[in-house]
């Protein structure tokens, strides 16, 4: 967390508001991103594991099937 202690050493730095803004925007937009990335990776490596079980379903009865024909 960034508190008034800091803004006044940014500022003591000769960093004006307009520079700290866009510092802390910047900062919190790409913690954002990452965060989004991260939930994003985790969808997807979840919606891979329902297909691939899903595929592994339908194999499994492909399979119970043919050995009933071939029994």
């Amino acid at each position: 967390m960034v508190n008034d202690d800091d803004i006044r050493e940014l500022h003591r730095a000769h960093y004006s508001d307009d520079q700290i803004f866009e510092a802390a925007v910047s900062a919190a937009l790409g913690a954002g991103l990452y965060r989004l990335e991260c939930v994003l990776s985790v969808l997807r490596a979840n919606q891979l594991a329902v297909t691939t079980r899903g595929e592994l379903a339908t194999q499994n009865r492909t399979f119970q099937k043919q050995l009933k024909i071939t029994a």
